[in-house]
């Protein structure tokens, strides 16, 4: 890792800095759970989404499920995806 020696250097040059290397490591996907299942179950579901269960259970037929058996739905990841992309848009 390199160091860097923040004497003399002002905040907008900081905040700069910062920007960018978030942004490396969002492209280069660091942080980025690798085997995040297809299917999740609604307690996988709302870790994903990154709520509570009361509030997962709260959305209800907001979000696309698949019905596996009697009382027990599967929630496709890219369905998750899609209703998160619905809210950054609103």
């Amino acid at each position: 890792m390199k160091s860097i020696q923040l004497l003399n250097i002002n905040l907008d040059e900081f905040e700069e800095i910062i920007e960018s290397k978030v942004r490396e490591a969002l492209k280069s996907g660091l942080g980025e759970p690798t085997t995040i299942p297809k299917y999740l179950n609604q307690k996988e579901a709302a870790q994903y989404l990154r709520i509570s269960p009361p509030t997962f259970r709260a959305l209800g037929d907001k979000l696309k499920s698949l019905q596996v058996s009697h009382g027990r739905k599967v929630y496709l990841r890219s369905d998750l995806d899609e209703y998160l992309q619905s809210l950054k848009g609103n």
